[in-house]
């Protein structure tokens, strides 16, 4: 996508994000990207421990305190990915192809979508459409959350973009091999809905993370999709030129920290296959 034909909308709030509406001003969005596993300890009614595992989990993924409205899972061609279209990040590595599709690790998606929300979180108790799954695991079991991305061609101007979410339980003997089989299988799903639409994806994206389960713990997998409006203070010039390294250099506080999140810096942790060395925004 050529960057000057982006829209980007501005959130009423100089230091929030805000949720996308259906009307208004604010009816285009960014999506802004993150997938995550977590545990909490056990400490309530099954339902309740869910609940403060999902909760834990929005932290992680910084975006926490928020009316989630679940959506479907496609981005209209003129409103950007976060760390793909604007402050775009780190280049992607190829993973793997699919016939003569190249699907990419998408984890610099996730290291972005945490830069700008450590920034500019969004504004507490917003309702935020989001496109996400989520799954639960006992102790020793092993579950996962992956996200994938389809990408039409640059030129193709009336398609939209494509985003997949799935989580999971994988195979405890042979987790390794198991979440590959997942990875492959987001890359085909996202083919096959292609062929339902008639858009052919030039490019694939994937993030992914799973965990094992500790005893006493409850543990929940967590892809999600953002849907909004950036903060005023988040805007540079020549915003949509911009690396993701070059926005947090201008940024006024340039390592400043919600103060929600404290100085722990939460870590999504990949399986050495997937690992990219990514400094942590």
């Amino acid at each position: 996508m050529k960057r000057k034909e982006l829209k980007i909308p501005v959130s009423e709030y100089e230091q929030f994000c805000e949720g996308a509406s259906l009307s208004g001003p604010n009816k285009d969005y960014v999506g802004v990207v993150g997938v995550t596993c977590a545990q909490v300890p056990k400490k309530c009614t099954p339902k309740l421990d869910e609940i403060v595992a999902y909760d834990y989990m929005e932290k992680i993924l910084r975006i926490g305190q928020v009316n989630m409205i679940i959506v479907s899972s496609f981005c209209r061609a003129r409103n950007g990915i976060w760390g793909l279209d604007i402050a775009e990040a780190d280049t992607l590595k190829e993973l793997f192809k699919v016939d003569s599709t190249t699907v990419y690790n998408g984890k610099p998606l996730h290291t972005a979508g945490r830069a700008l929300f450590h920034r500019y979180p969004i504004a507490p108790g917003s309702p935020v459409f989001f496109a996400t799954k989520d799954c639960y695991g006992e102790a020793g079991e092993h579950i996962y959350a992956t996200l994938g991305i389809g990408i039409p061609p640059e030129e193709d101007k009336r398609n939209a973009r494509l985003f997949m979410e799935d989580a999971g339980k994988l195979d405890i003997e042979n987790s390794e091999s198991s979440l590959e089989e997942k990875i492959e299988k987001m890359a085909q799903s996202i083919f096959e809905i292609g062929k339902n639409q008639d858009v052919e994806y030039e490019k694939i994206i994937i993030l992914s993370d799973d965990l094992k389960i500790s005893e006493g713990y409850i543990g929940g997998a967590m892809p999600a999709i953002a849907y909004v409006s950036l903060a005023g203070k988040a805007l540079i010039p020549d915003m949509e030129k911009a690396s993701l390294k070059e926005w947090i250099n201008l940024q006024d506080k340039k390592y400043y920290v919600d103060p929600r999140f404290g100085d722990e810096e939460p870590i999504i942790y990949w399986k050495p296959k997937w690992y990219q060395e990514n400094e942590v925004y």
